[in-house]
């Protein structure tokens, strides 16, 4: 979702789904910030995951690493 690859968020949501992620849970990657679904460590790598992806544009905060 972050590169906005249609291709790579219908492959790696059937995956997940295939390795029992929910359709809800994959819907709310949208708001993962504010979504209830999400534990602490999922949010911890969620931010890693969102920063790491757009290095090239804004580097990485001291925070999350």
């Amino acid at each position: 979702m972050i590169n906005g690859c249609a291709y790579c968020i219908e492959m790696h949501s059937d995956v997940a789904m295939k390795h029992g992620e929910s359709a809800q849970r994959l819907l709310a990657l949208a708001a993962w910030q504010e979504s209830p679904l999400f534990d602490a460590r999922e949010r911890a790598v969620l931010a890693l995951t969102d920063e790491v992806t757009l290095i090239a544009d804004k580097g990485l905060t001291v925070q999350t690493y």
